[in-house]
């Protein structure tokens, strides 16, 4: 076996989708590289390619592939920047998390305005998207957030879009619902019915003329998917939002903790719902499962909490080969 010597790059292949990455040689220390960071959503693990030929052979960039979305970095900062005084503060961060949070205010320092640490009088967790900062006075200037794996101690009674099992799948993005239909043309309907607790009578809507994803799916950057070797459209509409729901929703007729059911008369694997993981980037695409709506026709697996659509983890399918973009 050919020796290399360590300079330069080194080269990584993974054991599941075979492509290969260069990375920076740790001049210092161990190259310490486990999962694939090479195609999105991919499983695999990274091994190093010790022969030399093979390593001048990989390309900078890996190659792409049709159909194969790359893998991209999480976004682990966010910095909000308060241009009008005010005594509250929305940080809208988008990070899908609790972030370490640290807050500056404008300040005049020898003449010159200049940020400056500040604690805030409360710090209020909306939601992992949202944090709300009140100060004494109105205020100006930043706020940094940076993403972390801790627990929200900040404001632990919140509980808005938050799931009531910990184990259940958030399927909205904003009351977003994505699915793909083997019926490819322009407009499907679907007619889905909410069971509410408050209430003996449930509530059916027909949700009209759903075309295309919209920016707030996950899937947004598809037009057709392949599932299975079968060929889908990808569709979105907003639970909440989309005709006629407005009405019923606004009234208060279909209330948070409603179990939902697909009532349109279904085959299998004719509408699946494709699904995503927060902050339902095109990164984020979950290509390994969907759910088969004709398995949600009579037994409620579904259920509304505050506005998003979860479902329960047993009727989520595994699919092998991942879903394609087509």
């Amino acid at each position: 076996m050919a020796q290399v010597l360590v300079r330069g790059d080194a080269v990584y292949e993974c054991d599941v989708c075979k492509r290969r990455i260069r990375v920076p040689t740790q001049r210092r220390g161990l190259d310490v590289i486990q999962r694939c960071v090479i195609t999105s959503n991919c499983q695999g693990k990274l091994h190093k390619i010790r022969l030399t030929k093979e390593i001048n052979e990989t390309p900078a960039f890996p190659t792409e592939i049709a159909g194969v979305q790359d893998w991209a970095q999480r976004k682990v900062l966010y910095i909000h920047k308060q241009q009008v005084q005010s005594a509250k503060w929305v940080v809208n961060h988008n990070l899908a998390n609790n972030p370490n949070l640290y807050v500056y205010v404008t300040r005049l320092v020898n003449d010159n305005e200049t940020d400056v640490p500040i604690e805030p009088k409360k710090i209020a967790v909306i939601d992992l998207n949202t944090i709300e900062i009140t100060f004494d006075q109105a205020e100006r200037g930043l706020a940094q957030c940076i993403a972390s794996s801790s627990k929200n101690l900040t404001n632990p009674n919140s509980t808005a879009g938050v799931a009531a099992n910990s184990t259940d799948f958030l399927l909205t993005n904003g009351s977003e619902l994505t699915i793909a239909t083997a019926d490819v043309s322009d407009n499907i309907n679907l007619e889905l019915t909410f069971n509410s607790p408050s209430s003996t009578l449930p509530v059916v809507l027909e949700y009209t003329s759903i075309n295309k994803p919209s920016v707030y799916s996950a899937w947004n950057d598809a037009d057709y998917v392949i599932i299975n070797g079968r060929r889908y459209r990808v569709r979105s509409f907003n639970i909440v939002l989309s005709n006629p729901a407005p009405t019923y929703f606004g009234q208060g007729a279909i209330a948070s903790g409603s179990t939902v059911v697909v009532t349109t008369p279904l085959k299998a694997n004719q509408v699946v719902i494709l699904l995503a993981k927060p902050p339902f980037a095109s990164a984020d695409k979950v290509a390994q499962q969907y759910i088969d709506c004709s398995n949600l026709t009579t037994t409620p697996y579904l259920y509304l909490n505050q506005g998003e659509l979860y479902a329960q983890p047993n009727v989520i399918k595994n699919t092998y080969p991942p879903i394609i973009v087509a």
